[in-house]
């Protein structure tokens, strides 16, 4: 006697029910961090006069970071960053910075980044590729990354990059722009913990 066959219908109903079984440790391993301002940092510096060094930065923002052990080269970092709260020490400079000249804050009052592809690099160390979007320009960027000790739990990177401010149209008349560079160097200090 022939073996009796179970319905196509049966055995894709199987097939399915085992790839999701198969694909679930996978995902159940991947976690949510929150990026925590107390502890993290966001800012730049940039050359004026070729003398002057001017370093500001951005008190709030918020973020978070997903992880994956199993697969640490798939883990994705998403920021958003508020451009009003930018600080200089010199209130009339951040009016101006924040200005239609410069950010132009009132009109595009975030700035964000997805970091989406991570490339290992060294040990502890990794190169991070992603979308930065400023005034409505996305640009993909690339940041050099550093893994730190997180001793009271979380994780912790310092991460850092060199961007073009007229790429992203940051950039005042000229009488205004002069002596100012071109080049934004971008400082990162990352501590995310589980919400």
């Amino acid at each position: 006697m022939l073996p009796r066959l179970r319905p196509m219908k049966s055995s894709l109903t199987y097939l399915a029910v085992g790839a999701v079984l198969l694909a679930a440790p996978a995902q159940v391993r991947a976690d949510t961090y929150t990026i925590d301002p107390a502890h993290s940092s966001v800012s730049f510096t940039i050359r004026h006069d070729a003398l002057f060094k001017l370093t500001a930065g951005f008190t709030r923002f918020h973020g978070s970071v997903i992880l994956d052990p199993d697969r640490p080269l798939g883990d994705t970092a998403e920021v958003a960053i508020e451009v009003a709260s930018l600080d200089t020490h010199i209130h009339a400079r951040d009016e101006d910075l924040k200005s239609p000249h410069y950010f132009d804050s009132a009109k595009f009052p975030l700035i964000t980044f997805r970091g989406r592809v991570w490339r290992r690099t060294g040990a502890g160390t990794f190169e991070v590729k992603g979308d930065l979007t400023i005034k409505n320009v996305t640009k993909e960027v690339l940041l050099s990354v550093k893994r730190l000790d997180s001793p009271g739990g979380g994780h912790s990177w310092e991460a850092t990059t060199t961007l073009n401010r007229k790429d992203f149209g940051i950039q005042g008349p000229s009488v205004l722009d002069k002596g100012i560079s071109d080049k934004l160097d971008v400082a990162i200090a990352v501590h995310a913990v589980k919400p």
